[in-house]
């Protein structure tokens, strides 16, 4: 396993304390999530380039969702659950 695919998995741990939502399989985040997931790897693909995409990613769609950000992970927290998308 390369840095970048470890600073991804890292990216997408942070991603879900801040959003648990978008982990879970076909919820409204998730969906607007891939969506825009989808978006990106068509249009633009070097969005994926550097490692910290998830939170890039997560953070924009949540600015354009209106949603709120998690107060803190609880301690104990999973972070189990679906995986995000790997840009192909």
């Amino acid at each position: 396993e390369d840095s970048h695919t470890q600073e991804v998995k890292r990216a997408m741990i942070e991603a879900r304390k801040r959003y648990p939502s978008i982990g879970i399989d076909g919820s409204a985040e998730n969906r607007a999530y891939l969506e825009v997931y989808e978006e990106l790897d068509k249009l633009r693909p070097d969005f994926f380039s550097k490692g910290d995409w998830p939170i890039r990613l997560v953070e924009l769609v949540a600015k354009r969702e209106g949603w709120k950000r998690a107060a803190e992970a609880k301690a104990g927290a999973t972070t189990e659950g679906t995986e995000l998308p790997l840009p192909r």
